[in-house]
């Protein structure tokens, strides 16, 4: 049997009078205090028991324990219990009329000292705040508003807007822990020097740092795969099973020697916070001194294609790539190909000089431009057997 358990703990964490009396009642529950984790705190499951808590501010954060304070509180009648959040010894005892600090000074100078310690750690919390902040910032935050509402798939996911909303929610919900918590410390120490009898401790402000560390995850996650490299992760074009330019105009068709304009490999990516993302392009050759030559009108193919979490945000972004083109040309006649598979969603643009075609398969959206006088329907077969072979 398990003996162990985890609750997220409702408190702040510079509460202390209301940290003690939490860990009091849960101990009444028969829920022992072990260790923290982040916003979660560990118990041992036991006998319910009648206990007084103190939490000693350590001088400094720390993950070891201080033999000396430990004896000094064990000839006082104290039980060591553990560290909580790297900021306070734990010690408890069934005597409910012992006190932890006899000198009201003394522990008044304690709580100051803690008190100044976590205010300089809001330098880092600040750090913390224009780092992320800066580094998810949206290009063009003027115009952010005009093209969420016209392109919003591809606004969020295009323009960090995704990890820059959630930085600014956790960040906030952050900050605002660490400000009631200082506020609650500081009148916390004014009560122990006035002598005052404060009423009963509201158990509150530990759940916003607890939904701060949520939201805040998957950013931590986005970083991670960035600083890594992990975003970017491209594969030769043999055997990937794409549709190349030279499968539509011929295997005899030259190709452009400029690896830029005639791809070899497949450019994928994907991060925590964004859709996974494939692109391939490939152009006839062409002469790269010739200024008159213009790579509108050079046969070439470009494939783009993106995979998100769901298919209603897909059937979103076909409706906003369908602005792009003139897609007056469905091909719902199309639904059951001749290979098996099928489309959910198809469309088609003509123009003088090639043809555009966007499908949709579940959550998957492929994007196909193309410049040359073949068609790319009779490629539809091939088109769905590489989404579905992604």
């Amino acid at each position: 049997m398990n003996k162990t358990c985890c609750r997220v703990t409702p408190v702040n964490g510079y509460d202390i009078p209301a940290l003690e009396q939490w860990l009091e009642g849960m101990a009444s529950k028969g829920l022992l205090f072990s260790m923290t984790a982040g916003p979660l705190t560990l118990f041992q499951k036991g006998t319910p028991n009648a206990l007084q808590f103190h939490l000693e501010p350590a001088r400094d954060k720390t993950y070891d324990d201080d033999p000396e304070l430990n004896a000094l509180y064990e000839e006082a009648g104290w039980r060591y219990l553990g560290i909580f959040r790297k900021n306070y010894y734990v010690f408890a005892t069934e005597d409910r009329s012992a006190q932890a600090h006899t000198d009201p000074d003394t522990l008044a100078y304690v709580l100051n000292r803690f008190f100044k310690q976590k205010l300089l750690g809001g330098i880092g919390l600040l750090l913390g705040n224009f780092f992320l902040l800066a580094f998810f910032r949206p290009n063009s935050l003027s115009n952010l508003l005009y093209w969420l509402r016209w392109f919003p798939v591809e606004t969020l996911y295009a323009r960090n807007v995704i990890p820059f909303a959630l930085s600014l929610t956790g960040l906030a919900l952050a900050d605002l822990s660490w400000l009631l918590g200082l506020v609650r410390l500081r009148k916390h120490r004014i009560e122990v020097l006035s002598g005052e009898t404060p009423p009963r401790p509201r158990r509150s402000g530990g759940w916003l740092l607890a939904v701060s560390i949520l939201i805040l995850l998957p950013v931590g996650a986005q970083l991670f795969v960035y600083f890594f490299g992990m975003d970017y992760d491209p594969y030769p074009l043999e055997g990937s099973g794409f549709v190349t330019l030279s499968e539509i105009e011929g295997v005899d068709f030259p190709l452009s020697g400029d690896q830029f304009y005639n791809m070899d490999y497949i450019s994928h990516g994907d991060t925590p916070l964004g859709p996974e993302r494939w692109y391939f392009q490939q152009y006839g050759s062409f002469r790269h001194d010739d200024n008159s030559v213009s790579l509108n009108k050079v046969p070439h193919l470009e494939i783009r294609i993106t995979r998100y979490l769901l298919p209603f945000i897909a059937v979103q972004s076909m409706d906003e790539l369908s602005r792009t083109h003139d897609y007056d040309y469905s091909l719902e006649g199309y639904g059951k190909l001749t290979s098996g598979l099928s489309l959910d969603q198809m469309l088609a643009s003509r123009g003088e000089t090639g043809m555009s075609l966007i499908l949709r398969r579940g959550n998957t959206v492929l994007q196909a431009e193309y410049r040359g006088d073949k068609d790319l329907t009779d490629y539809l077969d091939h088109f769905a057997q590489m989404m579905e072979g992604l």
